[in-house]
């Protein structure tokens, strides 16, 4: 997906991999939705720069979402079923695996 914004300080640079957090709120209560630049961006010197971003951005975050690139965030929950730990070795070790999903509720 792509996403444009404008007011940015002329000439801002970002790179790949960078973080964006959208912003908004359904019926009060907040939301977001974190976002990786998948391409370095360029603000024009208007203040006008386009970000291609992964993953896409949901169809329920409004086009008034705000959004943050000082300090992106997100809130994910566990996936039980598709988490787990492993036999722990002789150095009290144990392989895992955590799976986990952003939820645009919190």
């Amino acid at each position: 997906d792509q996403i444009t914004l404008t007011g940015q300080p002329s000439s801002l640079l970002l790179k790949r991999r960078d973080g964006l957090m959208l912003r908004w709120a359904t019926a009060g209560e907040p939301r977001r939705s974190l976002h990786r630049l998948s391409a370095p961006a360029t603000a024009s010197t208007g203040g006008i720069i386009t970000l291609a971003v992964e993953p896409p951005v949901p169809t329920l975050v409004p086009g008034s979402a705000v959004a943050d690139l000082a300090k992106p965030q997100a809130v994910f929950r566990q996936v039980i079923a598709e988490s787990g730990m492993g036999e722990l070795d002789a150095l009290h070790s144990a392989p895992g695996t955590l799976s986990a999903i952003q939820d645009l509720r919190a």
